[in-house]
C-alpha cells in the first residue's frame, strides 16, 4: 500500500505504517506531537447484527484536537463477537458476550467496548464487570505512555 512519486530527493511517501499512522516525509521535530487520542463512543449496548461507527479525535500537545478516524486503525479482539472494518464501523455477530475494539493512531491507543446481550430475556439486564485490576481512568484520553 506504501508507495513513492517523483525522482531524487523530494519523493513523498504515502500509506500507514503498522500502528494506523499516516507516513510522512516532511516534518519538524518542533511540530505538535499527538498526545493521546479518545474513541467515541466508548461503550455501547449492541443487539446482534447492529453496528455502530466509531469517531476517533486525536488531542496535541499544542492542546488542538482533529477527527482522525480516517487515519486510525482498528481491530476487534473477538471478530465472532463484533467485526471492525478500515473504516471504525463496527457490527456485531449473531453470539452474546462483551468485545473490545482497539483504535490506534500515531502510537496512542483507545478502546470501544461493547456487550452482545442474549436476546428474548425480557428484564434481564447485561451487567458490564470491569476487572479488578484495571482502574477506570479519570480521563477519556489514552496515549503510549499513559498506560491507560
Amino acid at each position: 500500500m506504501a508507495g513513492a512519486s517523483g525522482p531524487g530527493p523530494a519523493r513523498t511517501i504515502t500509506g500507514r505504517s503498522a500502528s494506523g499512522s499516516p507516513r510522512h516525509a516532511l516534518g519538524k521535530s518542533s511540530d505538535p506531537q499527538v498526545a493521546g487520542i479518545r474513541v467515541e463512543p466508548r461503550e455501547r449496548r449492541l443487539a446482534m447484527s447492529q453496528a455502530q461507527q466509531l469517531r476517533v479525535t486525536a488531542r496535541y500537545s499544542d492542546g488542538r484536537e482533529a477527527d482522525v478516524t480516517a487515519h486510525a486503525k482498528f481491530q476487534s479482539n473477538n471478530d465472532g463477537l463484533a467485526k471492525v472494518d478500515v473504516d471504525g464501523l463496527v457490527t456485531a455477530g449473531e453470539a452474546p458476550g462483551d468485545v473490545a475494539v482497539m483504535a490506534a493512531y500515531m502510537g496512542s491507543v483507545a478502546v470501544f467496548r461493547a456487550i452482545v446481550p442474549r436476546p428474548g430475556r425480557p428484564g434481564v439486564e447485561p451487567v458490564a464487570v470491569r476487572p479488578r485490576n484495571l482502574p477506570r481512568s479519570s480521563t477519556p484520553w489514552c496515549s503510549a505512555s499513559s498506560g491507560s
